[in-house]
């Protein structure tokens, strides 16, 4: 399981990048400034090339006006509607509220637990 999270982070990493970029209308250009960084560089992180730092997603949920947790699930966020994210909601269920970042979803805390039964196996294994 832990390896499909980490096929899907990157290219739905890449993908949310791009849309919400786009749904705020702002050039890499401008969002690159933003982060102090190259435009190259910020093409980067779009293209998967490189992958953003912790410390530049969440200048970027700031940037944007979203949760930061955003970026720690793009798969769940990938596929949203430009105009959705511009709005902060989906056509569904709204963003995560920020101040809920301690909550987990039953998925999310089963995914933990897997993890950590996999680290303990390989540490006393």
């Amino acid at each position: 399981m832990e390896n499909q999270y980490k096929r899907d982070f990157k290219p739905s990493l890449q993908k949310l990048l791009r849309n919400i970029r786009l749904a705020c209308g702002l050039s890499q250009r401008e969002v690159a400034e933003a982060l102090m960084v190259n435009r190259s560089t910020y093409s980067y992180y779009e293209s998967g090339k490189t992958s953003p730092d912790v410390q530049t997603l969440r200048i970027l949920a700031k940037l944007y006006g979203v949760p930061a947790t955003v970026f720690m699930f793009p798969e769940r966020f990938a596929n949203m509607d430009a105009n959705c994210l511009k709005r902060g909601r989906r056509s569904r269920k709204p963003l995560p509220n920020p101040q809920w970042f301690g909550e987990l979803t039953e998925e999310e805390k089963s995914v933990i637990k897997e993890l950590r039964l996999q680290k303990d196996g390989e540490t006393h294994g």
